[in-house]
């Protein structure tokens, strides 16, 4: 990987040589552009962001909205991973209101993506959830890396306004996504990653995490987007569904969804084992699920009963 890497920035190199040698500028752009993004990808911000800047002016120059649009969002992510938050709100926030007048989708997902990480990066966690959420929705291509990177980046602004069910329930979709694919998480945003699954740790129990985490690892990439596009309160349990279980029904199940097995279920609420599985049977029909896993599954991604 690190070869093919390595290979591919220096046929980059090449072509920004043999562009600038020959005056084409609009090409020259686009392959700053691309060598910016090879930089960035790795870490190495400091060396990204005098090409993605570059690329900006020739853009602007040769009026190619597409790809001004596209390099003022990289450029402001530079600028955020070097701490200057003026430059990045600039870039980014022009960056989106050009990629909405072009009327592509990839481009407008990936500015307002950047655009969330800005927001979380200021703490503003309610914006970033919004842009990240109007990312996927733009998006609509599950086998984009876009939509894997935006799961994890909802995932953590979610857990940071204190959702800590819901985003551990997004972090296993995510994490199952990627390891399907085989791909690597970019640094831009590793540490909003990692407080958002701490402060999912630190918000639940370890045995409730581990019992959310598994549904959402569960989950096809269609039923993740579903969920992760929910609003809160359609996340809960529908009033009517509600009704259908009796409140030892939603007791055992709540206990169910938190991984317990059917004797600590019956130990906490004392009751026997068989009368455990007789709740569990009438909550499989009134849910219409076919399994405990099921019913647990619904459960968690419905939120709290």
């Amino acid at each position: 990987m690190q070869g093919d890497q390595d290979t591919a920035r220096s046929q980059l190199e090449e072509s920004v040589a043999l562009w600038r040698e020959v005056g084409d500028k609009q090409r020259l752009a686009q392959a700053l552009r691309f060598l910016s993004g090879s930089f960035e990808s790795r870490g190495d911000y400091a060396a990204a962001r005098p090409l993605a800047e570059e690329s900006v002016d020739l853009f602007r120059e040769g009026e190619d909205t597409f790809g001004l649009g596209i390099t003022l969002s990289r450029l402001g992510i530079t600028a955020l991973a070097q701490g200057d938050h003026a430059a990045t709100m600039v870039a980014l926030e022009e960056g989106v209101k050009i990629c909405r007048e072009i009327d592509d989708d990839w481009a407008l997902a990936l500015a307002l993506r950047n655009l969330g990480i800005g927001a979380f990066r200021e703490g503003d966690h309610k914006e970033a959830v919004a842009r990240l959420a109007e990312s996927l929705t733009v998006l609509q291509e599950t086998v984009n890396p876009l939509y894997m990177q935006n799961l994890e980046l909802l995932a953590a602004a979610v857990s940071m306004q204190g959702n800590h069910r819901r985003a551990t329930l997004l972090f296993g979709a995510a994490e199952a996504l990627r390891e399907a694919d085989g791909a690597f998480m970019l640094p831009l945003y590793r540490a909003e990653y990692d407080h958002g699954v701490a402060a999912a740790r630190a918000g639940l129990t370890e045995a409730t995490f581990d019992a959310v985490w598994s549904p959402g690892s569960a989950m096809t990439p269609e039923e993740a987007v579903e969920y992760a596009l929910g609003t809160e309160e359609s996340a809960g349990l529908p009033s009517k569904d509600t009704a259908l279980l009796s409140a030892r029904e939603v007791e055992v199940l709540v206990l169910v969804a938190e991984g317990m097995t059917d004797p600590q279920v019956a130990e906490r609420l004392y009751l026997s084992p068989c009368t455990v599985g007789q709740h569990l049977r009438s909550i499989y029909r009134k849910l219409g699920v076919p399994s405990r896993a099921a019913a647990a599954r619904e459960a968690l991604q419905r939120g709290p009963i």
